[in-house]
């Protein structure tokens, strides 16, 4: 252990700069340094780490161990040493051909020794290589599988999510109870809005709402566009209409609300620094975006001429007014449903979950309601009301 938790001089200038940075924070960045390395990862828990280290480090720079008490309060503060630390030791994502070699090898180590658990490693990684599918139609977009995302979504897809309610501290009881995110608190002067966060990285944002009269609450899904401007006069030629924007936020990305022409709104979103939802398609993150509607037809038309979707209908659910909606490389991005009941036209949102049947007792037991949960064709779903009435899916892989 002592070798890991041993600064040479350049780490020791690497962790001070002298910007001001505080004792907390520079042991906690020691303790993220030498721990990447160590274990591959750095817990959550920096404070966790073993005494003796943390002791190690504070004396080689002359701080008091106890200020890792005090570390890390902020999940953004974390997660920015994390990937310091990473760049400083030149880490790097694994590249294509390199995960085909791991695929390979844990695929030969599960034969040789008959391990389901070695087994499905194999599969993760298969499914990371983009020649997986967990969920085929229901769940992971068509050849995508639990990932983090670095760079931006190709146009079309869904990439990020939003809700604005009346009770921002009673929203992040219920969520973080629900899924167990952590909320990083933006300031007055932006309306507090607020990431979400899943290991660190953005999943969603919720924030105060700023109508006080509101009533009627519900997740926000963003479509990426790698021109904002050009999408929402698309939508504005095809029938819809401009809510706000398009307008800049700071330096994180350029944005804009339409509604369609039966109604529903949604968000187009060209990224800057903010590339959208970070993790996708795994547990306790969004998995999928479907379109309720009375008028199918017309919310076909209007998307495929803002977005140059192609349509493909459900050959296991024909019985059912559903179409996949696909970007122009094939891959789909959610649907639209035809509803001849529905009184509204909304956007709906599906989170996944490692086990439907517990998040909607979760819920429940943390101020909101739940449907049963149900079976169908491609997982076990449970319809959520959270304290504020907005409605949503929680959906989770079959297990048998």
């Amino acid at each position: 252990m002592a070798r890991f938790f041993t600064l040479t001089p350049s780490d020791v200038a690497f962790i001070d700069p002298g910007r001001g940075r505080g004792p907390a924070d520079r042991l906690g960045l020691a303790v993220a340094l030498c721990t990447l390395p160590w274990l591959g990862f750095v817990p959550d828990d920096v404070a966790s780490a073993p005494r003796a280290a943390i002791t190690r480090l504070a004396e080689q720079l002359q701080v008091d161990s106890d200020a890792i008490r005090s570390y890390g309060r902020r999940a953004k503060t974390r997660t920015d040493h994390v990937r310091s630390a990473a760049q400083y030791l030149r880490w790097r994502p694994a590249g294509e051909l390199e995960l085909k070699e791991l695929d390979e090898f844990l695929l030969a180590r599960a034969m040789e020794h008959d391990s389901p658990t070695l087994v499905g490693v194999s599969w993760v990684c298969t499914g990371a290589l983009g020649s997986g599918v967990m969920w085929d139609k229901m769940g992971t977009r068509q050849g995508e599988t639990m990932s983090e995302l670095t760079t931006t979504q190709p146009a079309g897809t869904p990439t990020w999510i939003d809700l604005g309610i009346p009770d921002l501290d009673r929203a992040m009881t219920f969520y973080g109870a629900l899924f167990g995110w952590e909320f990083d608190v933006g300031p007055a002067e932006f309306g507090h809005y607020t990431q979400c966060l899943l290991r660190g990285r953005p999943v969603a944002a919720i924030r105060p709402n700023p109508d006080p009269d509101a009533t009627d609450f519900w997740w926000n899904v963003y479509f990426a566009t790698d021109d904002c401007d050009a999408a929402a006069a698309r939508a504005r030629d095809a029938g819809g209409s401009i809510i706000t924007g398009p307008m800049d936020v700071l330096d994180q990305g350029r944005t804009a609300i339409i509604k369609d022409t039966t109604g529903a709104q949604c968000g187009l979103w060209q990224a800057g620094a903010h590339i959208g939802c970070e993790i996708v398609n795994e547990p306790n993150a969004l998995l999928r975006n479907d379109l309720v509607t009375a008028e199918s037809g017309p919310a076909r038309d209007f998307y495929v001429a803002v977005f140059g979707y192609t349509l493909d209908a459900n050959p296991d659910m024909p019985e059912l007014d559903f179409t996949f909606l696909r970007r122009p490389d094939g891959h789909e991005i959610g649907g639209i449903a035809g509803d001849p009941k529905a009184t509204k036209s909304r956007w709906g949102t599906l989170f996944q979950v490692d086990d439907a049947d517990a998040a909607a007792r979760r819920a429940v037991d943390a101020g909101g309601t739940s449907a049963e949960p149900y079976d169908m064709i491609y997982g076990r779903v449970a319809h959520i009301t959270d304290p504020f009435g907005t409605e949503f899916d929680v959906g989770a892989v079959m297990t048998s």
